[in-house]
């Protein structure tokens, strides 16, 4: 069971359980390693057992949804992550709630009122991923102008993107240009061509400070100097991401994996294109005067598995 406790400034997040092996029933802040995440003012708190996450909104962060996502084993908690969703474009978050795996939340955008959801299952492998995507399925060709027209679900204006789908004559991940405001206008007769509408967002992951641990408690040493060398990023099923290294008082490097390999013959310019690999980075910095930062402001898909580092650590003192 989890409930809200809230301050002046910050909300604070508790799970409540009994356990029957020894009858003691305890209450912890599952919240206590980012206790100044959550704004005060929450409005909605609602869960999806089968997908071990929860969801809060808040009027303190009007367009934002703070998710808990947990995973347990043997009885040990492996896993206690929050992250934040910004919906940009949103003015208020009115209501929020699970269906199975996919979550509903009416939106206010303006003056208008919309019932979105977003899908939440784990394991999807979805190609095109875009904000507010709409699927079509036909458009209308004119052949006086030689243009092909979709008439949009929601008011259409700067950033849209346009994509193709699968099972048409062009292969899945194609991007068309936008010829037009106000309705989709693209050059040529892609009347009979499945796409996607959509407007790009972005994801990103802060890394925190890499230290040395040890003994069996894996306790972070902090007692000597770190440099760190390398990162080594696995990622699966993945077509884009960057990586940006800033070292304090020196300039951000930015670093691009694309899944395109040039040479390759499965390579096809401007096709969607994926694979499962390591993206190896040089960090060259101490470890806690460096900000390392995974990105992907495209529609093109990310999967990141796990990073490992290689460093140089130098004990300040020994043990005889």
């Amino acid at each position: 069971m989890y409930f809200l406790q809230e301050g002046q400034y910050y909300a604070h997040l508790y799970e409540y359980f009994y356990d029957k092996s020894t009858e003691i029933a305890e209450a912890d802040n599952i919240s206590s390693h980012a206790p100044n995440l959550i704004p005060a003012g929450v409005e909605f708190m609602t869960s999806a057992n089968d997908l071990n996450l929860l969801a809060i909104t808040t009027s303190g962060d009007p367009d934002g949804i703070y998710l808990y996502k947990y995973f347990i084993a043997n009885r040990e908690k492996l896993q206690s992550a929050w992250v934040r969703w910004s919906l940009p474009g949103v003015d208020r978050i009115g209501a929020i709630d699970f269906y199975r795996s996919e979550m509903f939340l009416t939106v206010l955008r303006g003056t208008e009122w919309f019932i979105e959801k977003i899908d939440c299952e784990e394991g999807q492998g979805e190609a095109v991923h875009l904000d507010r995507r709409y699927p079509f399925v036909t458009g209308v060709y004119d052949a006086g102008t030689n243009t092909t027209t979709w008439t949009a679900p929601y008011t259409v204006d700067s950033g849209l993107q346009v994509v193709t789908g699968a099972g048409g004559s062009l292969p899945l991940g194609v991007e068309l240009s936008r010829e037009a405001d106000g309705t989709v206008v693209v050059k040529g007769d892609y009347s009979s061509e499945p796409i996607f509408i959509g407007w790009e967002y972005e994801s990103l992951h802060t890394f925190s400070p890499f230290f040395q641990r040890g003994g069996q408690e894996q306790i972070a040493i902090t007692d000597g100097r770190l440099q760190i060398g390398h990162l080594s990023i696995q990622f699966s099923n993945t077509a884009y991401f960057e990586v940006d290294v800033t070292p304090e008082g020196r300039e951000i490097r930015n670093y691009k994996y694309s899944g395109a390999v040039a040479g390759d013959s499965d390579t096809l310019t401007g096709t969607l294109i994926t694979n499962d690999g390591r993206f190896s980075v040089p960090i060259l910095s101490r470890n806690d005067r460096v900000e390392i930062t995974i990105k992907n402001d495209t529609w093109r898909p990310m999967a990141i598995n796990s990073g490992s580092w290689r460093g140089m650590f130098n004990p300040q003192s020994r043990e005889l």
